[in-house]
C-alpha cells in the first residue's frame, strides 16, 4: 500500500528537506501535480541552479580527491540559510573562491613533488645517457680496432691471389653491391672479375681484361662506391704490388695483431671475455644509477609527503569552517539540480510530492521532524491514500519470506510491474509456475539435483542472472520432487517407488485419458482463479461493471460451464445433441451474454446509451470469451504432453539399456536419457510453464503497467557538533 505525500516548505529549507528525505530513502519524488498547484506553475522558478552547480561541482570533486580527511558539514544559521536562497550567486562565488584557495595550497605541494621528481629523473637519465655513450664509444672502438687488423690481414692475403700489375683495377666494395656489379660486367665477356671476402661486410675485387675497358671499369667503381685499398693499408698499398714485399707486410700485420691480442690477454682475459666484462660493468653501473634515482625519488616523496601532511593539517585547522560552508553550498546545489527530486519553486514556497510505502510513513515523518528540529519551524506535509485516478503510483518490491524466494520477484516483473490498483502476484506466480513445472517434470532424483543446483547458485552468486536462476531452481526442484513421488518416478526409473507404494497420479503413458481429465480440471481451476483475481482488480480500480464481462464473471461462468459440459460430453459417449441440453451448456451461454452486456452497461452508465459502438464492443466481448476461454483450457493440455514426454524417456532408457551390452553392468541407456531430461526437457518444460503462467493465468488479471518504486536517496553527510 502506497501513500501520497506532499511537503510544503520555505525555499531556504528546501535543501534540508531533500537531504533528510534522501537520507531516509523511503520516498520516491515525482513532479508536483494537481489542481491545487496549477496556479503556481506560472510563477517565477528561481535562479539558474544548473549553471551555479556546474561552477562548483568540478572544484569540489577535485578537492575530494586531494584531501585525506572528512569535511565536517554543519547546518548554517537561519539567516545564512535565507541568504543562500536570496543570493545563491554570491554564496556560490564565495564557495568557489574557498575551493580554489584550498585546492591551490594543496596542488602547490603536489606540483612541487612532481617538479622535484622530474628533476631527479632528468638528472639520472642524463647520467645514464652520458655513461652509456662513453661505454658504447669505447666498446665500438675496441671492436673496430680488431676488425681493422683482421681486414688488413685478409686484404693482403686477398691481394696475393692475382698479378696486380696486369689488372685493370682493384678495390674494396660493399658485399651487398657485389652481385649487381657482377651482373653489369657480365655484359662484357672479355672482362673478368675476382672477388674475395675480407670481413663480414666487404670484399676485395680485382678486375682484368683489355686495356680499352679500363675507363669503363673506373666508372663502375664510382657507381658502386668501390674504394682504394690504400684507405685500409695506407702507405703499404703501393708496396703490396711487389710480391716480394707482400709477404713481409703480411708478416708485420700479423705480428702487430698478435701483440695487440697478447696485450689484452695479459690482463687475464681474451677479447670476447673483455667485451662481456665491459657489458657487465656497464649494466651494473646503470643498475646503480637506477637504484640511486629510486632512493632519491623516495626521499623526495617522503619529504613532500611530510610537507603535504603539514599543509593539509593547516587547511583542516584554518579552512574547515569555510570548507564546511562550501560543502553545504555544493550539497544544496546538487539537490537543487537532481532530476530525481523535481521541486515546484514558487515565490514563497518550495513544494514536493512523492510516494511512500505505508510501512515507511514513520520514517518519512521522522525525516520531517528532523528538519523541524534544525530550523525550529513547522514543516507542512500531508499524507493521503492513493486515489483511483492517480497515475504513476510506484510499487515497492515485496519482502518475501523465506529469504531465498526474494530473487523470484523477478518471475513477476518479467511479465510487468504490478500497479497499485491490482493484486500483487509475487507469491502466487511462484506457486503456479512451480506447480505446472512439477506436473510436467515429476521426478524425485532429477528434482533433487535441480534443488541442489539452485541452493549452490543462490549461495555462490549475489547478483546477476545466475542468482535469479538459483532462486527459481529451488521451487522447481521441490515441485519436481513432490510430483515425482506422486508419479512414482526417480531418475526415470518407475519400478523402485512402485514397489513401496501405489502412485497417486495417473501414469502419463498407461493412463493418458485420466491424466488429460486431471489437467483439464487443473486448467479450469487455474483460469477461474485468475479471473476471480481479475474481477477483484476491476472492483479495486473503481470499475465494478468491468467485473461482469470477459475479465470477470462472464468468463468465469463460461469456463466453468465449458469444463462441466466437456466432462459430461465425455461421460455420455460424446453425444453432441444430448450435451446441448446439459445445464453446464446454459451456464456457458450466460457467461457469453454477460461478456456481451458488460460494454453495453458501461455505455449506459456513462450516459452514452445503447449505440452501435457499444453493441459492437459487446459482440467482440462475446466472441473473445468464446474463443479465448476455449483456447486457454486446451492450451493447458501441453502439461499432459510434456508429462507424457518425460515418462516416454523412461521407456526409451529401458530399451536403450537392453540394446547396449557392456562388459560391466552399467545402465548406460538410463544415464543418457537422464542427461537428455536434465538438458533439453528441463529447458522446454521451464519455457512451457512460463508460457502458461504469463499468458493463460496472469493474462486474466495482470495488467503489468506499474512502475518500480525507486526512492530518492542521498548519502548522509557527516555532522559536526555545534
Amino acid at each position: 500500500m502506497m501513500k501520497k505525500v506532499t511537503v510544503i516548505t520555505f525555499p531556504e529549507y528546501e535543501s534540508l528537506v531533500l537531504g533528510s528525505l534522501g537520507a531516509a530513502g523511503v520516498t520516491q519524488l515525482t513532479e508536483v501535480k494537481g489542481p491545487d498547484f496549477d496556479e503556481y506553475k506560472k510563477e517565477v522558478k528561481g535562479p539558474d541552479y544548473k549553471t551555479l552547480y556546474d561552477d562548483v561541482a568540478p572544484r569540489y570533486k577535485e578537492l575530494k580527491k586531494l584531501v585525506n580527511f572528512e569535511i565536517e558539514v554543519t547546518t548554517p544559521l537561519l539567516d545564512v540559510l535565507r541568504d543562500y536562497t536570496r543570493n545563491p550567486e554570491v554564496r556560490t562565488k564565495q564557495a568557489v573562491q574557498t575551493l580554489d584557495r584550498v585546492i591551490g595550497k594543496l596542488k602547490d605541494v603536489k606540483e612541487a613533488q612532481a617538479n622535484e621528481a622530474e628533476r631527479i629523473t632528468k638528472e639520472s637519465e642524463e647520467k645514464i645517457s652520458k655513461g652509456s655513450a662513453l661505454f658504447h664509444e669505447k666498446r665500438r672502438s675496441l671492436v673496430e680496432q680488431k676488425t681493422r687488423w683482421g681486414t688488413k690481414i685478409e686484404l693482403v692475403k686477398a691481394l696475393g691471389v692475382e698479378d696486380l700489375k696486369n689488372s685493370l683495377g682493384y678495390g674494396v666494395i660493399n658485399t651487398e653491391y657485389l652481385k649487381r656489379l657482377e651482373q653489369h660486367l657480365a655484359k662484357q665477356p672479355e672482362v673478368k672479375i675476382k672477388a674475395n671476402s675480407i670481413n663480414a661486410s666487404e670484399s676485395l675485387i680485382i678486375i682484368s681484361g683489355p686495356e680499352e675497358s679500363k675507363k669503363a671499369i673506373r666508372d663502375h667503381f664510382l657507381v658502386f662506391e668501390v674504394y682504394d685499398a690504400s684507405v685500409i693499408l695506407g702507405e703499404d698499398a703501393k708496396a703490396i704490388i711487389d710480391p716480394g714485399k707482400r709477404g713481409k707486410i703480411l708478416e708485420k700485420y700479423q705480428g702487430e695483431f698478435n701483440a695487440w691480442i697478447k696485450a689484452i690477454e695479459a690482463k687475464g682475459t681474451d677479447f670476447e671475455e673483455k667485451l662481456a666484462t665491459m657489458d657487465a660493468k656497464h649494466q651494473e653501473a646503470i643498475k646503480h644509477l637506477e637504484e640511486e634515482k629510486t632512493e632519491q625519488l623516495k626521499t623526495s616523496a617522503d619529504s613532500v609527503k611530510e610537507r603535504y601532511v603539514k599543509v593539509e593539517a593547516e587547511v583542516k585547522t584554518s579552512e574547515m569552517a569555510s570548507l564546511s560552508e562550501a560543502t553545504f553550498c555544493y550539497n544544496m546545489l546538487r539537490l537543487a539540480v537532481d532530476s530525481r527530486a523535481p521541486v515546484m519553486r514558487t515565490k514563497v514556497f518550495s513544494i514536493l510530492q512523492g510516494w511512500t510505502p505505508a510501512d515507511n510513513i514513520g520514517e518519512f515523518t521522522a525525516a520531517m521532524k528532523e528538519v523541524e528540529e534544525k530550523t525550529g519551524e513547522k514543516v507542512i506535509f500531508d499524507i493521503n491514500d492513493v486515489k483511483p485516478g492517480d497515475r504513476g503510483v510506484p510499487t515497492p518490491p515485496p519482502v518475501m519470506k523465506p529469504s531465498f524466494l526474494q530473487s523470484n520477484w523477478k518471475l513477476t516483473t518479467l511479465r510487468g510491474y504490478p500497479n497499485s490498483n491490482e493484486f500483487n502476484p509475487a507469491y502466487l506466480s511462484i506457486i503456479v509456475f512451480a506447480f505446472q513445472f512439477g506436473l510436467m517434470y515429476g521426478d524425485v532424483g532429477q528434482g533433487l539435483l535441480i534443488l541442489l543446483i539452485g541452493i549452490f547458485l543462490l549461495r555462490k552468486y549475489t547478483r546477476g542472472m545466475l542468482k535469479y536462476l538459483g532462486g527459481l531452481f529451488i521451487p522447481m526442484g521441490v515441485a519436481a520432487i513432490i510430483f515425482g513421488f506422486l508419479y512414482g518416478s526417480i531418475f526415470l526409473n518407475e519400478e523402485i517407488l512402485h514397489h513401496l507404494y501405489h502412485p497417486l497420479l495417473p501414469n502419463p503413458v498407461h493412463n493418458t485419458t485420466s491424466l488429460l481429465k486431471l489437467v483439464f480440471l487443473i486448467a479450469a481451476i487455474e483460469v477461474i482463479i485468475g479471473l476471480v483475481i481479475g474481477a477483484y482488480n476491476q472492483i479495486k480500480k473503481g470499475n465494478p461493471v468491468g467485473a461482469l464481462g470477459e475479465h470477470g464473471l462472464g468468463m468465469i461462468l463460461y469456463v466453468f460451464g465449458l469444463y462441466m459440459t466437456a466432462m459430461y460430453f465425455i461421460s455420455i459417449g460424446m453425444n453432441f445433441m444430448q450435451a446441448l441440453s446439459y445445464w453446464g451448456f446454459y451456464v456457458m451461454i450466460v457467461g457469453m451474454l454477460l461478456s456481451f452486456a458488460e460494454p453495453v452497461i458501461h455505455s449506459i452508465q456513462h450516459g452514452h446509451g445503447v449505440g452501435m459502438e457499444s453493441i459492437g464492443e459487446g459482440i467482440g466481448g462475446l466472441l473473445m470469451t468464446f474463443v479465448e476461454g476455449l483456447a486457454n483450457l486446451f492450451s493447458f493440455l501441453r502439461i499432459a504432453a510434456f508429462a507424457l514426454a518425460h515418462a516416454s524417456l523412461a521407456i526409451a532408457a529401458e530399451a536403450l539399456n537392453e540394446a547396449i551390452v557392456l562388459p560391466v553392468p552399467i545402465p548406460l541407456g538410463l544415464l543418457i536419457m537422464n542427461v537428455v531430461a536434465m538438458s533439453f526437457e528441463l529447458i522446454s518444460s521451464t519455457v512451457q510453464s512460463l508460457r502458461l503462467l504469463y499468458y493463460e493465468f496472469m493474462g486474466k488479471f495482470f495488467d503489468g503497467s506499474g512502475v518500480p518504486f525507486k526512492p530518492f536517496t542521498v548519502p548522509r553527510e557527516r555532522k559536526v557538533t555545534q
